[in-house]
């Protein structure tokens, strides 16, 4: 199994999901969790504000985030603290599920992901 967390420090899970500056993907294989790749969040936006929040009005992409989670559409399941609607339409658009936690340390995330599938 694959999860995928995003994170800003490479230790804790990001405050927000669609601003995080790396995405890893962690294989977990017999309770053994290991860092398989890390994605670079590079944002091409003009506009220097939070990604994880509703609008009335969208933005030439839709406000779609399928460039970033097409990097990432070998995973399972996302880890997050807190995610938007959009950026979750698009997880769900290539079949990643999401655990939302308020564990902040990425193992205890995943132990604790893997204690409640």
């Amino acid at each position: 199994m694959k999860v995928v967390i995003p994170t800003d420090d490479k230790k804790n899970i990001a405050k927000f999901t669609g601003r995080a500056k790396y995405f890893h993907i962690y294989e977990i294989d017999d309770n053994q969790i290991t860092l398989k790749q890390e994605i670079d969040n590079h944002h091409d936006h003009q506009h220097d504000h939070d990604h994880d929040h509703d609008h009335d009005h969208h933005h030439e992409d839709g406000h779609s985030h399928d460039r970033e989670v097409s990097m990432m559409a070998v995973a399972n399941t996302m880890i997050c603290g807190h995610m938007g609607k959009h950026f979750k339409e698009s997880l769900e658009k290539h079949s990643i599920s999401t655990y939302v936690t308020k564990t902040q340390d990425i193992r205890e995330a995943i132990q604790e992901f893997l204690k409640n599938q």
